[in-house]
């Protein structure tokens, strides 16, 4: 009889060194396995497993006889993800497939119900533009006249970066437009048109959530559009109100500050936005949905370390997260399975990025009949939305002053916490900001 086969496993999580050899082959050991004594057999039909642990000074073995049972025996001498993966990588080939495929088969058999994935992928799945209220309609038309016309001045303004031809360049599929004209792939056009929407600081606002809601779900929408080919014009604004409100509850239903997380929330949150838009556009299902924003919660990513530094990455995020939205959305719709649970899993969005700050009962409240979208603001001047009020205060002071401006020897500007951490520290970016 051949002597039974096994292949390499990963280390233990005690970092087990793993050796193999046709005798004495080792694998991950846990601490479990201290103390076993060391049995020898030189029968043909048996072979040896050895267990090492450098780190803990013991060792152990344990003969593994041949035949149908000997992925059984393996597995007493591992506990957990070893043991499972002693029974994967057995002697023999059929059972190995077999375990393989009911393995597969079974591991999405125990997903946990998120009632924020499930309440807004049903919801987007149903939502029809004639059946939304006037209010909101105008609002998300102004939305996307706002968005577009920032986006034609982004790109007036900025050009065409070098640093974008390393995706426009590389791009196989041209499926969709960038503004000024360049075709690449759909996640490529989100991502160019995301960041050129939001460069100049001039994109909507909503001022509970403290983001910039279009700047990643109308990108992801007009993108996947072009995509789909066959996309109408309802369709289209049913994902962008759709993206937006995801994004701005998401906002709404923590209390957690950008300086408090050092998130970007903008980014961060528009990652779901943006899926949840590119996926309504796609026609995704309410399950195919689902994993959708299973699937972006692994991109998810936004970070207030750009601000802080002013560095030019700040307005690059928002079209990273509409980029993510829409790879999400397409891979889904391939059929890759995401997370059961993205928002409050128990290593899920809520605990892991917000510190369990979040309300879930608030983000999904009213859900199809209060909407966020109708509570975004135009910004009336290309700055951070925190410098608004200051800005209009000077405005006002200027004219009521008059002739007598030249007399003012200081101006003396009271905020909050927030807003000093974010645009008003007198750091020499923001004393002398670069326009160019």
């Amino acid at each position: 009889m051949k002597r039974p086969r096994m292949s390499l496993l990963p280390p233990g999580g005690n970092g087990t060194i793993i050796r193999t050899g046709r005798v004495g082959k080792s694998f991950g050991s846990s601490a479990e396995n201290d103390g076993l004594a060391p049995e020898a057999n030189t029968a043909d039909s048996a072979s040896t497993i050895s267990l090492e642990d450098e780190g803990m000074g013991c060792r152990a073995s344990r003969v593994i006889e041949g035949g149908p049972d000997s992925n059984m025996r393996a597995s007493r001498f591992c506990s957990g993800e070893a043991a499972e993966n002693a029974m994967l990588y057995s002697s023999h080939p059929v059972q190995r497939f077999t375990r393989a495929k009911r393995r597969l088969a079974t591991h999405h058999s125990s997903q946990i119900d998120d009632p924020v994935s499930t309440a807004f992928a049903g919801w987007s799945c149903k939502m029809r533009w004639s059946q939304l209220d006037a209010r909101v309609q105008q609002a998300a038309a102004e939305e996307v006249l706002d968005f577009i016309g920032d986006l034609i001045a982004g790109r007036a303004a900025i050009g065409m970066p070098a640093w974008l031809d390393v995706y426009v360049d590389d791009a196989v599929s041209k499926s969709a437009t960038i503004a000024g004209g360049h075709r690449s792939a759909a996640w490529t056009a989100a991502m160019a048109n995301g960041y050129f929407g939001h460069v100049l600081e001039l994109d909507d606002t909503h001022d509970i959530a403290v983001l910039h809601a279009g700047a990643s779900a109308i990108p992801a929408a007009l993108a996947a559009a072009e995509w789909r080919g066959k996309a109408s014009g309802a369709t289209v604004m049913e994902a962008i109100v759709a993206g937006i409100e995801l994004s701005c509850r998401l906002g709404v239903a923590t209390d957690m500050s950008l300086v408090e997380g050092g998130w970007i929330y903008s980014a961060l949150l528009g990652h779901f936005g943006a899926t949840l838009a590119a996926s309504h556009v796609l026609g995704l299902s309410e399950d195919e949905t689902r994993h959708a924003l299973g699937i972006v919660y692994c991109f998810t990513c936004g970070n207030h370390q750009s601000s802080r530094e002013g560095a030019p990455t700040k307005h690059l995020q928002p079209g990273i997260a509409a980029s993510n939205g829409v790879k999400a959305a397409l891979m889904a719709q391939k059929g890759l399975k995401g997370v059961s649970a993205p928002f409050v899993g128990e290593d899920g969005f809520a605990r892991a990025y917000l510190q369990g700050r979040f309300d879930v009962e608030r983000a999904i409240r009213d859900l199809g009949q209060d909407f966020e979208t109708a509570r975004l603001s135009m910004k009336p001047y290309p700055s951070c939305r925190l410098t608004h009020p200051a800005v209009s205060a000077a405005l006002e002071l200027r004219d009521e002053l008059g002739e007598h401006l030249s007399q003012v020897e200081f101006v003396t500007i009271s905020m909050g916490k927030q807003a000093h951490d974010v645009v008003g520290r007198a750091v020499p970016f923001r004393l002398r900001p670069y326009v160019g």
